[in-house]
């Protein structure tokens, strides 16, 4: 039997015997490691708002992150307004309280700079709304009916870890 294996072993190399070796002790954690799922995609924690007309064709698209100051705004369709007007966004609240967050920019995209952070304007959201008013002085209150509406959602789990955790 020793003669057996002393044969058997001088005709294979050293070297293709450790490669041997390693590659049989390597393939099963390739294995497992090439079946692990993949990590879960997150997204930023934000506030994120779809706003329609009547018809429910979409007319604005805004979204902000928890703590951030600036608000995204896309137009896909940017609607003519007339001289002297321009639409300005409103956060309605669950008592239907309407709270000015600010003019709309120009064009299809563009940023609101908010006066607090979007947390504490959007958190008491249920709705964001458009309307269209003068441009000589911001409003108080919407002057007539909103152009665009959409829910006001936050895009995180409840789940979610203080900020301050590590």
């Amino acid at each position: 039997m020793a003669r057996l294996l002393r044969r058997l072993f001088a005709l294979v190399p050293a070297g293709a015997l450790a490669f041997g070796l390693g590659l049989g002790l390597t393939l099963p954690l390739l294995r497992t490691w090439l079946k692990a799922p993949a990590p879960e995609a997150q997204l930023p924690v934000s506030y994120v708002g779809v706003l329609a007309d009547d018809e429910g064709r979409t007319g604005l698209v805004v979204s902000a992150r928890r703590l951030g100051r600036q608000l995204e705004i896309q137009q896909p369709v940017p609607l003519g307004l007339p001289d002297g007007q321009r639409l300005y966004l409103w956060a309605i609240q669950s008592s239907g309280a309407a709270r000015l967050v600010g003019p709309v920019p120009p064009g299809r995209t563009g940023q609101l700079t908010l006066t607090d952070d979007a947390g504490t304007l959007l958190a008491p959201a249920v709705e964001l709304a458009v309307s269209v008013e003068r441009v000589d002085t911001p409003p108080d209150a919407p002057a007539g009916e909103f152009v665009y509406r959409g829910a006001c959602e936050r895009v995180w789990r409840d789940a979610t870890p203080p900020l301050w955790a590590g």
